[in-house]
């Protein structure tokens, strides 16, 4: 730098980039332990360097006051980088938590949340009496200001986006809205079933499994692409699977997780699926069986009914699921989706096929699909 500061910068990703990618997307990359890459990085610039950053795409999988163990998988390896290594500064994302500046043991942490609600301005003193470095932070918010060339300059691609999402799909017999997250997992909701429909008509599976993203508005009676892309923001693809009914009810446990109760014993939506990291995503509605939960439960017995076509499933049963290549890859800490055959890998997008499903009629009705039980009501 202009003062003659040396700062040394490492960046790091996480390596779960391994389950959600598709395989062809990163053939020809080699992705290795985040950690250990750190690890000899700062080892190779300590010595050149008065300071030492590590920016990571990537979160804390312990609490950042307590030290509270909050995940046991390697998405997030922040605390034990900061317990481990030496950096003098940490920069983390990933989470969507907006983590002030904070020392774990000699680190300093920051994370801010996300869509760009905010910033951190950082600064950095070395004082010359001593090798001891004063790291400070403050939160900033974006403001309204806006740079006129640059405007000007985007306004008509904004327009003509503004125009796309605008633009009509289709009709739907009524509207398909979403409600607040615990009704929508407990009851089901009318998204579920029409998102359901499309991946049941494409993939003609057995059984499919849905899942939402944290915010999903839903759909109106008038479908715009605006619908869809904010109902379904993800570019996933649609995988079918041969699955088991041993395989099965063990998903349908893990899933079970998402639920707990509260001290009076009413179903509440666990703690470990709002913090740190909200993740509805991780819930998944499954269209084609029959199955009740019960959260009264030890998790591992709380699937208590499950059957198809009114049949009781057995573990050599075996199904055709279709499912998000992210979930079928893992993604969510469902590790039993990667032992299951492949039998269609998919090429197009779900969004694509929610476009081309309400557009297939003049007017779309979906049935009840969703079939099944949380208990105690």
């Amino acid at each position: 730098m202009k003062n003659g500061l040396k700062i040394g910068i490492v960046g790091i990703v996480t390596d779960y980039i391994n389950i959600w990618e598709k395989k062809e997307n990163i053939q020809d990359i080699t992705i290795t332990d985040p950690f250990e890459a750190a690890k000899q990085a700062l080892k190779e610039i300590k010595p050149l360097v008065d300071t030492t950053v590590c920016v990571y795409h990537g979160g804390f999988e312990r609490d950042v006051k307590t030290g509270k163990q909050l995940t046991k998988t390697t998405e997030n390896i922040g605390y034990k980088i900061c317990e481990e290594l030496e950096f003098d500064l940490l920069l983390t994302g990933h989470q969507h938590l907006l983590i002030e500046g904070n020392y774990i043991n000699n680190t300093y942490v920051v994370q801010p949340s996300f869509s760009g609600l905010n910033y951190f301005k950082i600064t950095i003193e070395k004082p010359l009496d001593t090798n001891k470095l004063i790291i400070e932070s403050i939160i900033g918010k974006p403001g309204d200001f806006l740079e006129n060339e640059i405007t000007e300059k985007l306004l008509p691609i904004e327009n003509k986006v503004q125009k796309w999402l605008d633009k009509p799909i289709g009709l739907l017999s009524q509207e398909m809205l979403t409600t607040d997250k615990k009704t929508m997992t407990i009851e089901g909701s009318s998204v579920i079933e029409l998102i359901g429909a499309v991946q049941l008509a494409a993939s003609q599976a057995q059984i499919t499994c849905v899942s939402l993203a944290n915010t999903s508005p839903g759909f109106h009676k008038k479908v715009t692409m605006r619908d869809i892309i904010a109902t379904y923001p993800y570019t996933n693809q649609l995988i079918t699977l041969q699955i088991t009914g041993e395989q099965l009810k063990k998903i349908l446990e893990k899933n079970s997780e998402y639920f707990s109760l509260d001290s009076n014993g009413y179903v509440i939506i666990s703690p470990k699926y709002l913090y740190p990291k909200l993740e509805h995503y991780n819930y998944d509605y499954f269209i084609g069986i029959s199955y009740v939960l019960d959260i009264r439960q030890p998790i591992g017995r709380r699937v208590t009914s499950l059957t198809y076509q009114e049949k009781e499933i057995t573990n050599k049963d075996t199904f055709t699921l279709s499912l998000s290549n992210y979930r079928a890859n893992g993604g969510g800490n469902f590790p039993i989706y990667t032992e299951c055959s492949v039998l269609d890998e998919g090429s197009e997008e779900i969004v694509a096929m929610i476009v081309a499903f309400i557009q297939s009629k003049e007017m779309i009705s979906i049935p009840r699909q969703l079939d099944y039980t949380i208990l105690p009501k």
